[in-house]
C-alpha cells in the first residue's frame, strides 16, 4: 500500500483474510486500502467485518472513526455522527476519543451552519437542540441507529 500499489496490496490483504478471517487488524488494513483505492463500499464492509470480533477498546474506536469518515465523505452526515459519538463512548479513555469527540462536534457544527443559513426551515434531523444548535445524539440512539443501518454494534460481551 505505502508503495502505491493498491491492487496487489488488496489481493495479498484479501488472502490474509481469508486465511485468517477474525482478524481485526487485517480488517483494519483491508478497509484502509479499499479506502485508499476509493472504494468506500468495500472499505465500509471491510469495516463491518471486523467489528465483529473487535473486542479491544482502542480497535473498537478506531473503527468506528474510519466508519464515521467513510459516511461523512459520503454525505451520510447523521451516521456518521452516531459512528463518531459510539466511537467516543466505547467504555473507557482510547487514543480515538477526543478525535472522535472532535469529528462529531465538526460535523454538529456543520448542520448548525446549515441550519442557520437556511433561517432554521432545514429538514428535521436526529439530533436534538439546544439554543436552536444541534446536540449529540443519546448513546441508546446512537447504537440503535447504527444497529438498523446494518452496522455490528462492538464489543459484542464485556
Amino acid at each position: 500500500m505505502k508503495l502505491g500499489q493498491l491492487d496487489d496490496a488488496l489481493r495479498e490483504l484479501q488472502e490474509l483474510q481469508r486465511i485468517s478471517p477474525t482478524s481485526v487488524q487485517g480488517g483494519i488494513a483491508e478497509a484502509m486500502a479499499y479506502s485508499m483505492a476509493g472504494d468506500t463500499a468495500r472499505a465500509v464492509e471491510s469495516i463491518r467485518q471486523a467489528l465483529m470480533f473487535a473486542v479491544v477498546p482502542d480497535e473498537v474506536a478506531f473503527l468506528y472513526c474510519l466508519l464515521g469518515q467513510m459516511f461523512a465523505m459520503a454525505g451520510e452526515i447523521e451516521t456518521a455522527i452516531d459512528c463518531y459519538y459510539v466511537a467516543s463512548t466505547v467504555g473507557v479513555q482510547t487514543e480515538y476519543t477526543s478525535v472522535a469527540r472532535q469529528a462529531m462536534e465538526a460535523l454538529l457544527a456543520q448542520i448548525g451552519a446549515a441550519r442557520d443559513g437556511q433561517d432554521g426551515q432545514g429538514e428535521g434531523s436526529f439530533t436534538a437542540t439546544v439554543d436552536a444548535q444541534p446536540t449529540a445524539p443519546s448513546r441508546e440512539h446512537a447504537l440503535g441507529s447504527l444497529e438498523a443501518a446494518g452496522i455490528p454494534i462492538a464489543p459484542r460481551s464485556r
